[in-house]
């Protein structure tokens, strides 16, 4: 079976069409997110939900053109952000994203007015980007005086795919706002109250195994979290395994039968697990930090521009196996402490050794928390790596291996979210073709 899988990140929207059965990619086409809009506050992080919602429709019609034997349509999305549409799903202007910080200093305030049983079962770290606290921001003084609906980015595109007639989140999705009772698995209306959120339409929470709609004859499913569809879309076994995925910051999970776990986020996986987690990991930013260090010395002793990417490539041309006692602690990104070059000598504060410092530095971060994994799942065996640049690092593979004394597995492919829509596809294949017999 063929099937569109669509995954839309914060910088770039992907669309593929693959084949279920045996997971082979056919073609794969990125463009670039819309621009975030230029709003007054800077706090306000915000982009047209219209732009976004055209940009999708124009990739998987451009794929429906040159396959015309498409089963099914999968998407996964960034999380945490939300759309407010009226009742018919017109005046849509923004989508909040994760990244907006707007809530940041009403945090305490709003954290002791939710209760410490609504936080623990939100799902999700409580922070500045979750709906709950955006939502609360924007309107703590402008109460919603009318009915609005309340929509997941995702769950906004298959609502104007389907003209309508799907207003749907998955549980993943729904966990990701804030707004989410995990325990009871339904909406928890007492933080609805709390935020001013009483006239807001919230969206039919369905499983990964239910067809949101259709479009142009196709059923739609998924409208999955992206984390949930990269660690899905691994190739390794995941049974005594933690999930380390890298990007602009890292998160380790562990896939667990158990929903909840003091300290951890316990965010809603497939068939009844749970993805215990980790955020506030540091990752590729902590080493752009110190390219940027070495790109500016450079700029400086020889008048010329230097790209950040080929910093990189010669940093990593030659690393050296040891530091000469040169330690980086990205702890600041943490929140445990402060960043930090320690073991500076007459004759190692250079470049290539302050890079594989880094990386070390790195390792050593993960490495501590994962220990606290590991008092939940002592049989753990092997860290399934996922992500970009950074977890193709032979170095930083290594250095793992040895902090951790566990096997260290690197993913040979890209896209692992796009892989986890086609493995689930794969496992509905026959109710696909059911639902599209009976939508006829």
């Amino acid at each position: 079976m063929k099937l569109i899988a669509v995954d839309i990140g914060s910088t770039y929207a992907k669309c593929a069409v693959l084949q279920s059965h045996n997971g082979i990619m056919l073609e794969k086409q990125v463009r670039p997110m819309p621009e975030k809009l230029s709003l007054t506050e800077k706090e306000r992080f915000e982009l047209s939900p219209e732009e976004i919602f055209l940009l999708v429709k124009a990739m998987i019609d451009d794929c429906l053109e040159r396959h015309r034997d498409i089963q099914a349509i999968y998407l996964d999305t960034q999380m945490h952000g939300y759309i407010l549409s009226e009742m018919d799903g017109t005046g849509a202007e923004s989508y909040i994203s994760w990244q907006d910080t707007l809530a940041e200093p009403l945090l305490p305030e709003l954290a002791e007015r939710l209760g410490q049983t609504a936080l623990r079962c939100m799902g999700t770290r409580f922070k500045a980007g979750l709906a709950v606290c955006s939502f609360y921001a924007r309107h703590k003084k402008k109460p919603l005086l009318r009915n609005q609906l309340l929509h997941t980015l995702g769950g906004y595109i298959y609502y104007r795919l389907s003209d309508g007639r799907a207003h749907i989140c998955h549980e993943s999705m729904a966990a990701s706002l804030g707004l989410y009772d995990c325990a009871e698995h339904t909406w928890n209306k007492q933080t609805l109250q709390v935020i001013g959120g009483q006239k807001l339409i919230l969206p039919t929470v369905i499983s990964h195994t239910q067809a949101a709609g259709m479009y142009k004859g196709i059923p739609l499913y998924g409208d999955i979290g992206d984390h949930q569809a990269s660690v899905y879309g691994l190739e390794a076994e995941e049974a005594n395994s933690i999930v380390l995925t890298l990007g602009t910051a890292g998160i380790l999970c562990m896939p667990s039968t158990k929903s909840f776990y003091e300290g951890m986020e316990g965010r809603p996986f497939f068939h009844e697990k749970w993805l215990l987690t980790k955020t506030r990991q540091p990752g590729g930013r902590t080493l752009d930090l110190l390219i940027d260090f070495i790109r500016n010395c450079g700029e400086m002793s020889t008048g010329q521009t230097l790209s950040t990417q080929q910093i990189w490539q010669t940093l990593l041309e030659d690393l050296p196996e040891q530091t000469q006692g040169l330690q980086v602690k990205p702890d600041y990104f943490i929140g445990t402490g402060q960043g930090e070059i320690q073991g500076i000598g007459v004759n190692n504060f250079k470049p290539r050794l302050l890079f594989a410092a880094a990386i070390d530095g790195l390792a050593q971060a993960y490495a501590k928390t994962i220990e606290a994994f590991r008092k939940i799942e002592p049989g753990l065996q092997r860290i399934l790596l996922c992500g970009g640049q950074l977890a193709k690092l032979e170095r930083l593979q290594k250095a793992l291996e040895c902090c951790t004394g566990l096997q260290v597995v690197c993913s040979s492919k890209q896209d692992e979210a796009l892989y986890g829509l086609a493995k689930l596809a794969a496992e509905q294949e026959e109710k696909i073709f059911d639902y599209k017999e009976i939508s006829k």
